[in-house]
């Protein structure tokens, strides 16, 4: 953690240059999904924010990288399609310190064109469980004409080459087959395992490390299963 003037007040930031931890591999995972993106103007630098209702894990954000900035917690609206939610979002805004960081790690950028790089092999799991924790899902069942279980895993995201890119990476490093689809008629796609032995091998990996951030809902739908 080191400080930094801005705009004339000492903040403490923790901007890495490179991946370090889990905790930095899981936000790298969880911008790639969940993180928005400020466009520059003549006055500022590019820059990213993270949203989510789960307010646990921005505060988690917000106190393992910028304890001094605070996060905004408010009912979005979308005027556009008329939608008001009545869950509160909570919004953490990155400083533009952090910027170079996060272009390096390709994530500067619209979500359509955001993608990974240089992610280091021994910190992956936690990067994938920052992408999963963000914008993928885990859903199981029982087919009761079979009387066996059955178990999806999916990730989606608007960059198709993203996702294919993640496909070659499952494939290369654990062997786990993928495939992935257009999500009907919106403007994504979804990065689909539906075979149980792949799905289970794949959430085992993702909890394989000692992460002390995940979504709870979603972890704990993964216990039940097990």
């Amino acid at each position: 953690m080191k400080e930094y003037k801005i705009n004339n007040k000492i903040y403490k930031l923790d901007v890495f240059e490179n991946i370090r931890h889990e905790k930095d591999a899981y936000l790298i995972g969880y911008l790639l999904g969940d993180g928005g993106f400020h466009k520059p103007t003549h006055k500022r630098n590019a820059r990213i924010f993270v949203s989510s209702v789960d307010e646990y894990i921005i505060k988690y954000f917000n106190d393992e990288y910028c304890p001094n900035n605070t996060y905004l917690s408010k009912i979005p609206v979308n005027k556009k399609r008329n939608i008001i939610s009545n869950q509160q979002s909570h919004v953490l805004i990155f400083s533009s310190k952090f910027s170079e960081t996060f272009k390096k790690y390709g994530l500067l950028s619209l979500k359509k064109n955001r993608t990974f790089h240089n992610i280091p092999k021994k910190l992956f799991p936690s990067f994938l469980l920052g992408l999963f924790d963000a914008d993928g899902n885990f859903s199981w069942g029982i087919r009761k004409d079979r009387n066996r279980l059955w178990a999806q895993f999916k990730i989606t995201h608007q960059n198709l080459k993203m996702l294919q890119k993640l496909q070659r990476e499952l494939l290369d490093k654990y062997e786990i087959l993928t495939y992935v689809t257009p999500k009907g008629r919106e403007d994504c796609y979804v990065l689909q395992v539906s075979k149980l032995n792949h799905v289970r091998k794949l959430m085992n990996i993702m909890y394989s490390k000692n992460n002390l951030i995940y979504n709870k809902r979603k972890f704990e739908s993964w216990q039940r299963f097990k």
